[in-house]
């Protein structure tokens, strides 16, 4: 359920703060339903959503994700028929994820996710430094530029379909993909036997940590004009059961958003864990109005394809349209 901002400025969905649903919940999940201005939770999740790199185990042994330098040295191979990394740009929210995690991601790590929040959603540029060409913007840029000069990543990064990823990374063509677990399921039906790995977004500045996406995923609200709030309050609470929520994680193939639920939602489970757990949980980004996630990855389409001449061209044109987007928004 898409619970907005708006939706909650307006009263539109019952606060369930108060409520039975939060014990045993994942901390990071129960940061991600909190509202910034209220520091209330106005939905609930069931599973969790994560992203990060997922490689070909047969093609390369290890994702090294402690510095910039080492991972891409990690992805590199020796069969000149693989590409390391391919990105699936046609579709541009494929590119608008890799500026979130990777790009926003630099700012995320140094907060908690709901202060994280605020700092984005009050557009407070002291803090995320998005015209700077020494900000996250510009060190994406300049990261992706370095990708794309070094044959990193694929030729036709931005023309390319995220169906071309998939088929590509499942056929073996590929050492490794940056997506999120959903891309999993589809892998798997072209290549049932693949062994694939996971492993957390690299740093791409020094002194800063890898993350992973580990944002809330099949949220239920209660809206506040509903009829029969007692009788939804208590169909979440059936679906909360731990047996329910272990059969949804295992049916989506989604991890549980409830830390005592012993899940088999993949095959190895335990390696997602243990990834998730070294490495800074951050959510996705809150957009402003008029600039979405797939704008954000069409700006990053623009550059890959070589509209914008240089990385610091690409940070002011970036950064003026979310600027703009903002303060259209107020």
């Amino acid at each position: 359920m898409l619970i907005s901002r708006d939706y909650i400025d307006n009263d539109l969905f019952l606060d369930l703060s108060k409520e039975d649903f939060w014990d045993n919940v994942d901390p990071s999940i129960k940061e991600m339903v909190t509202d910034v201005k209220s520091n209330k939770q106005f939905k609930v999740a069931l599973a969790k959503s994560i992203g990060g790199v997922f490689y070909n185990k047969d093609i390369i042994s290890e994702v090294k994700t402690d510095t910039w330098e080492n991972f891409v040295s990690s992805i590199k191979t020796n069969k000149k028929d693989v590409t390391p990394m391919f990105l699936g740009g046609k579709d541009s929210w494929t590119l608008g994820q890799l500026m979130e995690f990777w790009g926003h991601g630099l700012v995320k790590q140094d907060y908690s996710i709901v202060e994280a929040k605020k700092y984005f959603i009050d557009n407070d540029q002291d803090v995320l430094k998005f015209a700077k060409n020494d900000g996250p913007i510009g060190v994406f840029a300049q990261r992706i530029e370095s990708m794309k000069k070094d044959g990193i990543i694929n030729e036709n990064a931005a023309t390319a379909s995220y169906d071309d990823q998939i088929a590509n990374f499942a056929s073996g063509k590929v050492a490794c993909i940056p997506q999120g677990i959903w891309a999993v399921s589809l892998i798997k039906e072209k290549n049932p036997d693949m062994n694939i790995g996971f492993a957390a977004f690299a740093p791409m500045e020094d002194g800063k940590k890898p993350v992973v996406l580990s944002a809330e995923d099949s949220t239920l609200g209660i809206p506040a004009k509903s009829k029969n709030q007692d009788g939804a309050k208590a169909f979440i609470k059936f679906l909360l059961e731990k047996e329910n929520l272990k059969k949804y994680s295992e049916t989506l193939h989604l991890p549980s958003a409830y830390s005592d639920v012993d899940s088999k939602w993949i095959d190895n489970p335990e390696e997602y864990e243990s990834v998730i757990k070294d490495s800074v949980p951050v959510g996705f980004t809150v957009f402003p109005s008029g600039f979405s996630g797939d704008d954000s990855g069409r700006y990053v389409q623009a550059f890959l394809s070589g509209q914008y001449k240089t990385a610091n061209d690409f940070v002011k044109a970036y950064s003026d349209a979310w600027n703009k987007a903002w303060d259209d928004s107020k």
